[in-house]
């Protein structure tokens, strides 16, 4: 018999002459079940944006847009994502009394164990590809912004790292 098993959830596209627009697939798999949003196909389309949205209460018809993904695979939580290529991810919150944040939270009871934030860096040009970074490579960057009297926004201060040694088993790094 078929090991695998398709259904789908498709839309009529603004162009009638193109395939239709996927909107949810699932492909069931003897080893896995996938659900997909947009099209893992060539017989259908994908959106160019995805748009989560959620109400203000349960009897709310007022829609708020909470997370968008545009075509370039870039991702706002709380606005649209930058459309320039270095922004992967951005989160905004606003409002009296709001604070955006992103959070790294660890719980547990040992004393020595805690949250992280890692950047990566690889002198690669390919996602996933792992290349030393050769000396004098900046490993990455955290800026501190405020907004200015023109209601500009500034940078403030950042920590910037640096490798200052070509890279072994560890590589020798500056903060600045």
């Amino acid at each position: 018999g078929d090991n695998r098993k398709t259904q789908k959830i498709t839309a009529e596209p603004y162009d009638v002459s193109r395939e239709d627009v996927m909107i949810i697939g699932l492909d069931a798999q003897s080893s896995v079940n996938e659900l997909h949003i947009g099209s893992n196909t060539s017989g259908n389309e994908s959106p160019t944006q995805i748009d989560f949205y959620t109400a203000t209460a349960v009897d709310s018809a007022t829609n708020n847009r909470r997370m968008r993904i545009n075509a370039q695979g870039n991702v706002g939580i709380g606005k649209d994502p930058e459309s320039a290529a270095q922004t992967i991810l951005e989160v905004s919150d606003s409002g009296t009394n709001s604070q955006a944040e992103v959070r790294i939270s660890a719980y547990n009871d040992q004393t020595s164990y805690y949250p992280i934030l890692t950047l990566q860096k690889s002198h690669s040009d390919t996602s996933g590809t792992l290349a030393a970074t050769p000396i004098n490579t900046y490993l990455g960057q955290i800026r501190f912004m405020g907004a200015d009297s023109g209601n500009n926004m500034d940078y403030g201060a950042e920590i910037l790292a640096k490798q200052v040694a070509s890279a072994s088993t560890t590589l020798a790094t500056d903060l600045y």
